[in-house]
């Protein structure tokens, strides 16, 4: 047998694998739609320990370049993770089949809920807050476990690897956990750097271009000096002021990332081949674009003919989605700009109902909070919870259409070049740095969970304790128990303390 003939039996056989497979990738991510709390980031360990360490349906590596590809496109983070699950093992239908089951549960649970609690008083709120601590601390011990796992996997690479992981999640940590820091009594406010997501992501892209991987003496010194000082004059720290020398210093890293990727790809005669796979992937782009808008143009179309604000709710739907880095904390501060300050809804239809169902529910913060915005755009046409529902649904496809299209444009030019050298160096790398933007996203939320203590008037040292003991708790418990037990176990103590200390208090 020829070697193409062994080759296209392995991908014959490979296919109807991925076909029977199908059915149980899209259970697990309805499942995980049903399970997976924090949203954002905080899904990428909970989506890794489900698909790929206990179903095991994909590759490590297979994951690692759709996280990869996810976290530096804007939109809904888990989402698009799901969209290149289905993507790259059955099209086109894997691709839509994938993003609706993972975004469905969290999106449903939230117009239930907002419509139960349509006249409900504020004690419902106050045990929606009370919950929301339990499960914020089972979230912080997904993304801290996250973190361990990496550094045991560094473990079983080269020589050095694991001193130099920790050393990556480290800096990583630091250079995005500003806001947290800023909150500490001796901090007074003042931060310490505070780089989004997508700018600690370009630092990272810019050291590995312009070294093409290669640490020699004088490029990692210039990569340095130039990672420091855009760190001292970005962010929230502000420690160099000035927009003029700050945008110097970023022309200078443009310049020397680029030059670093051409030296580097110059003689790899792989690059060749990838920029001949650019036509190819141009068309499939295309179809899984007119697929996407088929889908937002039928399942909106009732919505549309409900009332005239629809065109111009999902049309600010969309542009939220694709100009959202940073997770659900940043897109919160879209939304308000886009839906409350427009006076789509109201301010307390957004932040004193919406934004606590949509932080306690499991699934990704953007499609919660879309769906959400269109239930109380619909519902204030007459009261009607149907109408709401309606608008609410065309949202919530509006939230998937645009992460799943966006994300399909960059997994396209990403798979241009992934087999280039330099590239794969970012592919090898983005495991320790997304496990240091968990651990600042596990700050961000204790954090969160004792400022909800602190609003409903509970002191913040015994709820501080009460979620270390529950992260301690879960690593005690995670290879005996389940996630869904050790989620029921931390909810459940969680709002008994909560109740408790605001008894006492």
């Amino acid at each position: 047998m020829s070697a193409i003939q062994t080759k296209a039996k392995t991908g014959k056989t490979a296919a109807k694998k991925n076909r029977k497979h199908f059915p149980a990738l899209i259970s697990s991510l309805f499942k995980i739609g049903f399970l997976g709390f924090g949203g954002g980031c905080a899904l990428i360990p909970v989506m890794e320990k489900e698909i790929v360490e206990d179903a095991k349906l994909v590759t490590q590596k297979e994951y690692d370049k759709d996280t990869l590809v996810a976290c530096i496109t804007p939109g809904a983070l888990p989402i698009e993770i799901a969209t290149g699950l289905g993507l790259s093992a059955y099209g086109i239908t894997g691709m839509l089949s994938a993003a609706l089951a993972l975004a469905l549960p969290g999106s449903l649970l939230t117009v239930l809920i907002l419509a139960l609690l349509s006249g409900a008083d504020g004690l419902v709120l106050t045990e929606i807050q009370c919950f929301s601590i339990g499960v914020g601390a089972f979230i912080s011990y997904l993304l801290l476990l996250y973190a361990i796992n990496t550094l045991r996997e560094s473990r079983n690479a080269a020589s050095g690897d694991t001193r130099k992981t920790f050393l990556v999640m480290l800096a990583v940590f630091f250079l995005g956990c500003g806001k947290t820091f800023s909150n500490l009594p001796f901090m007074n406010g003042r931060y310490l750097f505070g780089l989004s997501t997508i700018q600690i992501l370009g630092l990272a892209f810019f050291v590995i271009l312009f070294t093409g991987g290669k640490n020699t003496p004088w490029k990692t010194a210039v990569s340095a000096i130039l990672v420091a000082l855009y760190a001292l004059s970005a962010g929230h720290a502000h420690l160099i002021p000035g927009v003029v020398p700050r945008r110097i210093l970023v022309a200078a890293m443009y310049f020397c990332a680029a030059a670093g990727m051409i030296l580097s790809i110059r003689n790899d005669l792989r690059a060749h081949r990838a920029l001949l796979s650019g036509r190819k992937n141009l068309l499939h782009f295309l179809k899984e674009v007119l697929a996407w808008l088929l889908l937002l143009a039928v399942c909106a179309l009732p919505a549309l003919l409900l009332t005239e604000k629809t065109p111009l709710y999902l049309i600010r739907g969309f542009f939220s989605s694709i100009i959202s880095f940073g997770g659900g904390d940043a897109y919160l501060s879209v939304a308000d700009g886009l839906f409350v300050n427009s006076g789509m809804v109201t301010y307390k239809e957004f932040y004193s109902l919406l934004v606590p169902v949509a932080n306690v529910l499991p699934g990704s913060i953007l499609s919660k909070i879309l769906t959400g915005v269109g239930y109380y755009i619909g519902y204030n046409l007459n009261g009607s919870p149907v109408q709401g529902i309606a608008v609410a649904f065309a949202g919530f496809i509006c939230s998937v259409v645009a992460s799943g299209l966006v994300f399909c444009l960059v997994y396209h030019a990403y798979n241009s070049v992934e087999h280039i050298t330099v590239f794969q160096k970012i592919g090898h790398w983005i495991r320790p740095i997304i496990a240091g933007l968990l651990l600042s996203v596990m700050c961000s939320m204790i954090q969160t969970s004792l400022s909800t203590a602190a609003s409903i008037g509970i002191a913040v040292l015994p709820v501080f304790l009460v979620t270390c003991g529950i992260i301690v708790l879960n690593l005690s418990l995670m290879k005996k128990k389940s996630n869904p037990f050790m989620i029921a176990a931390s909810s459940l103590i969680g709002l008994v303390a909560s109740n408790l200390l605001l008894f006492l208090a």
